[in-house]
């Protein structure tokens, strides 16, 4: 909701080069040469498995070429962190990555997540999270 606000996540550059976090699926199948965007970051170019090139911080490049849209987390401040979903009468666990603004979060706090839409931290200790609604 951004009438709650903005976030801010810092990514620690070494020697020139910004390491981050994405799920594995959303780069299946991409070439070396393929663009995407890291969503409200930049636009990069591929230039070979797990490296990429920035060519842009335009929102606006992205849009016009149809990019793919790719959640990311910083690497070296990404957040171990459980969601658990209601499937029938199953309970499932969501292991992943969170952003490192999580940790701010007390117990019943309510969050936006990107892949799950709303869930409440159950458990700050554990950082779990139950999924609340889209």
């Amino acid at each position: 909701h951004p009438e709650r606000g903005v976030r801010r996540l810092k990514l620690k550059l070494t020697d020139g080069v910004a390491r981050v976090y994405v799920p594995g699926g959303d780069l299946r199948g991409m070439r070396p040469g393929a663009e995407l965007r890291l969503l409200g970051l930049a636009n990069l170019r591929l230039v070979a498995e797990g490296v990429a090139e920035v060519v842009s911080a335009d929102p606006g490049y992205a849009k016009a070429r149809g990019l793919p849209i790719i959640q990311w987390c910083p690497a070296g401040s990404a957040v171990p962190a459980t969601v658990l979903l209601a499937r029938g009468s199953e309970l499932e666990e969501v292991k992943g990555l969170a952003e490192p603004g999580v940790r701010e979060l007390k117990e019943g706090d309510h969050a936006q997540f990107y892949r799950f839409g709303f869930v409440v931290l159950e458990d700050a200790r554990e950082m779990r999270f139950v999924y609340s609604h889209d």
